[in-house]
């Protein structure tokens, strides 16, 4: 089962978490990591932060 995330950085610098199955905290390095291994490999499970 494919867990989807969204996340938006606001104007402040926030970092907001739309969620799509369960909601996991992650860091904005990070985020541009998973937005770029998810995009290639939407289908993959426990790719970093479903453990």
């Amino acid at each position: 089962m494919s867990v989807k995330f969204l996340r938006r950085e606001t104007a402040r610098g926030e970092l907001r978490t739309v969620r799509l199955g369960r909601s996991v905290r992650v860091r904005p390095e990070d985020l541009r990591a998973y937005v770029a291994g998810r995009v290639t490999r939407p289908s993959q499970t426990g790719a970093d932060s479903d453990a």
